[in-house]
């Protein structure tokens, strides 16, 4: 790992954290470690090398299990703080205490400090020969999928994923596999594989054999969505209406917002606008009810993008206008597409101007994402514009 925290160093040790804030300052003095940012800690790599050889094979498991369920534990109350409307996996479970947030703000600060740190710790524990060890990886990389999600670590969704099914196949843990697949189908779907479909359809084939209900709906929530991303409209549509149906059942509120919100979208790329618009209406209530600012701001985006197709430019102007700053703290992805969609409404407008310059910037966002989905429309929408305001090329007189 590239550095520990007084906290996690305590954790490791299972002793005080005053007792270890002077261990480690003893070792700055010494020169075999280095302190970094306050409260961060490094050693050399020779020395690093050394360490590892000095605890005997026997006794390595037990500090190993209560570092690496500090950060798994961690994670999970940061997912959760940060937006406590999803449901966050809590498997497999963990025998260690992790440390507690104020709030969003706080959780989402130390998951970007910590983010190199936990990589590498899910990483170094699910190569470790021991499944216990193991096991407690497997909780930091799935419990990091939101995260990933959100802020569009594509690389990092597909790596995890693949160390997760790896884990789960070689423990004969079906449940982490299941997570793994889920963890892989996101990343790929954010990459513009197709694969994607493959793993979202075994993370369905998994629940099904688990009677795992909510990951059965989950999983065909995410079918939904990969198969619009592959235009197979009439597919997404039915998967969405079945996590609805499974949501319903098990009283899953989320499931059911996030089913009427890809229904929605599968029901405007197939030209049916009044279904769209009932849908997304539907939803939107839902996600106040509940409180949900985030599938609030989602919706959102979508209604405008239906407002613009059903023709009404001046009522999606002004929901997308008052939603792209929410959206840029949801997710990259939704602020993507809302800058996508303001950009195509500013040009029916005749805005010519404004939207060459949102364009610009929904390229920009798209750029630095990586999302090869996102930056193809908004390209398509900076071109449109721009060619409204070239002027017309006069006809030479002969």
């Amino acid at each position: 790992m590239p550095d520990i925290t007084l906290e996690a160093a305590a954790a490791l040790s299972g002793g005080s954290e005053t007792d270890v804030e002077r261990a480690l300052e003893r070792l700055c003095d010494a020169h075999l470690l280095e302190a970094g940012e306050p409260g961060r800690y490094h050693p050399h790599d020779l020395v690093r090398l050394f360490a590892s050889d000095l605890l005997p094979a026997g006794e390595r498991t037990a500090p190993l299990l209560r570092a690496f369920g500090f950060y798994a534990e961690s994670v999970r109350t940061a997912a959760r703080t940060s937006d406590p409307h999803r449901v966050h996996c809590l498997h497999p479970p963990v025998q260690a205490a992790g440390r507690s947030f104020r709030d969003a703000a706080e959780a989402d600060d130390w998951l970007r400090t910590e983010e190199a740190t936990l990589l590498a710790a899910a990483v170094q524990a699910m190569a470790d020969p021991d499944d216990g060890v193991a096991r407690a990886g497997a909780a930091i990389g799935a419990a990091l999928w939101w995260y990933q999600q959100k802020s569009y670590r594509v690389r990092h969704l597909v790596a995890t994923g693949e160390r997760l099914v790896a884990t789960g196949e070689r423990l004969q843990d079906q449940v982490i596999a299941m997570h793994g697949h889920a963890h892989l189908a996101t990343g790929l779907y954010f990459k513009g594989d197709p694969a994607s479909v493959t793993h979202n359809e075994r993370h369905l084939a998994l629940a099904k054999r688990l009677g795992d209900r909510f990951n059965e709906q989950r999983a065909h929530g995410n079918l939904s969505s990969t198969l619009l991303k592959w235009e197979r409209f009439e597919e997404a549509l039915d998967h969405a209406l079945a996590q609805r149906v499974i949501a319903c059942e098990i009283g899953s509120d989320v499931g059911e917002r996030y089913a009427l919100l890809v229904a929605g979208r599968a029901y405007l790329e197939l030209g049916r606008f009044d279904e769209a618009a009932g849908v997304l209406e539907e939803g939107a209530a839902m996600a106040e009810r509940a409180g949900d600012p985030h599938s609030r701001v989602e919706f959102a985006v979508w209604q405008g993008r239906a407002l613009i197709d059903m023709g009404r430019l001046d009522t999606a102007f002004s929901v997308l206008s008052e939603t792209l700053e929410p959206a840029r703290s949801t997710s990259r992805t939704t602020e993507m597409a809302c800058l996508v969609h303001l950009t195509r409404v500013h040009r029916l407008l005749g805005q010519l101007g404004e939207a060459v310059r949102r364009s610009a910037e929904a390229v920009a966002v798209a750029e630095r994402a990586g999302s090869s989905y996102w930056l193809e429309r908004a390209i398509a929408e900076r071109d449109e514009a721009a060619s409204g305001q070239r002027p017309a090329r006069t006809r030479r007189r002969g």
